[in-house]
């Protein structure tokens, strides 16, 4: 009997998003913007690729800078 675990490709998928979202909260920690890192997340933005072809519609206008421009 193999006593490795299986390593099934929905928990390869997960095991990734989770090194990822590490990833980028240590990038955005380091920019002082961490505070947005869910706010990216949940617009899809979830990986360095992603969020390196942001455009200025994508942060106006879903959403992302809101917290930003009302002050919070």
């Amino acid at each position: 009997m193999n006593s490795r675990a299986c390593i099934t490709p929905a928990r390869h998928v997960r095991d990734s998003l989770s090194w990822m979202t590490q990833q980028l909260e240590i990038i955005f920690g380091e920019l002082g913007i961490v505070q947005y890192l869910n706010a990216f997340i949940d617009q899809g933005f979830d990986s360095w690729e992603t969020i390196l072809d942001i455009t200025e519609s994508d942060l106006y206008g879903n959403h992302l800078m809101a917290h930003h421009s009302n002050g919070c």
